[in-house]
């Protein structure tokens, strides 16, 4: 059997705390999850960080023009 762990105690300050840090960084987590699953495994990834690259360079040879 495994072991398991239960809180004796519930700290309803830091509970509350918690949800609301959550609902403060919910839509940048939407949003950044939702960029990490278009990765899908690591070939699309590195497609994704080369392209990533090449427009930042871009955008640097832009500017000295």
């Amino acid at each position: 059997m495994g072991k398991s762990c239960i809180r004796v105690f519930a700290d309803a300050e830091q509970i509350k705390q918690c949800k609301e840090d959550i609902n403060k960084v919910a839509p940048s987590m939407a949003t950044i999850a939702k960029t990490l699953s278009l990765s899908g495994n690591e070939v699309r990834l590195k497609i994704l960080y080369l392209l990533g690259k090449e427009t930042s360079t871009n955008v640097k040879i832009a500017t000295k023009c």
